[in-house]
C-alpha cells in the first residue's frame, strides 16, 4: 500500500478524475467559505496543477524551446478542461444516483429472515430467532 496514489498513476485518466472528485469533496466547503467562487473552478485549479506537476515529474519541460513550453502548457490546460469536466459529470451521476435510489425507498437488502447470533459451546453461532410463546 506503499504506492497507492503515485504520479505514474495519475498520468491514467480514471485515476485522474477519482482523485480529482474526492479532492474537491474534502475541499469545497473551506474553499467556498473563504473565496466564494464556483466548484468547477476549484475542479480546473486541481487537475492543472496535478497534471502541471506530473508533467514537471516527468522531465518535459527539460531542454525544450519557449514555443514548445507553450504550446505544452495549452495541453496541460485542455487536458485539465477535460479532466475536470470527466469528474464533475462522475460526481454528478453518483449524486443523481443516490437520489433516485432513495427516491424509489431502496436501501440496503434485508434478510429474509432475521438471524439472531447466539452463543453456544464458546463458538458464535447464527440462528433464527426462535417464536416465544404467551
Amino acid at each position: 500500500m506503499d504506492k497507492f496514489v503515485t504520479f505514474q498513476a495519475l498520468q491514467d485518466m480514471a485515476v485522474l478524475v477519482s482523485v480529482l472528485v474526492v479532492l474537491v469533496q474534502f475541499t469545497k466547503d473551506l474553499v467556498d467559505h473563504v473565496y466564494k467562487f464556483p466548484t468547477r473552478y476549484l475542479v480546473f485549479i486541481f487537475a492543472f496543477t496535478i497534471i502541471l506537476l506530473n508533467a514537471l515529474g516527468a522531465g518535459q519541460f527539460t531542454g525544450i524551446a519557449v514555443v514548445l513550453v507553450i504550446q505544452l502548457v495549452v495541453a496541460i490546460a485542455i487536458n485539465a478542461v477535460i479532466a475536470s469536466l470527466a469528474a464533475m459529470k462522475v460526481y454528478e451521476s453518483a449524486v443523481a444516483s443516490a437520489v433516485s435510489s432513495a427516491a424509489r425507498g431502496a436501501g440496503p437488502p434485508v434478510p429474509a429472515v432475521p438471524v439472531a447470533p447466539t452463543l453456544t459451546g464458546g463458538a458464535l453461532e447464527t440462528s433464527p430467532p426462535q417464536p416465544q410463546g404467551p
